[in-house]
């Protein structure tokens, strides 16, 4: 597209990350793997995508990355959060 990864980082004020649940909460990335066809990485696998994405944005300035130390509506609320902290310049 012509972009260096600095201008491509900049067209972004926030990069929101809601880590993988392969990534600490394996029983329920195993869990969506089986209710999920579309699902077709081994939690090994899906690790390894998750930290290769957030390892695109690592020059960005603005990262929140969301684990799941805490349930999913809990990092939806928290990704609400980051954009209201952003927008106030906090």
């Amino acid at each position: 597209m012509g972009y260096s990864e600095a201008q491509f980082a900049q067209r972004y004020d926030l990069v929101i990350h809601l880590v993988s649940t392969a990534h600490g909460a394996e029983e329920i990335y195993i869990e969506q793997m089986t209710n999920n066809p579309a699902r077709t990485e081994s939690p090994q696998e899906a690790r390894e995508l998750d930290d290769k994405v957030l390892s695109c944005w690592a020059s960005h300035p603005r990262v929140l990355r969301l684990d799941n130390s805490t349930g999913f509506e809990e990092k939806i609320a928290a990704s609400g959060r980051g954009v209201l902290d952003m927008i106030n310049g906090d």
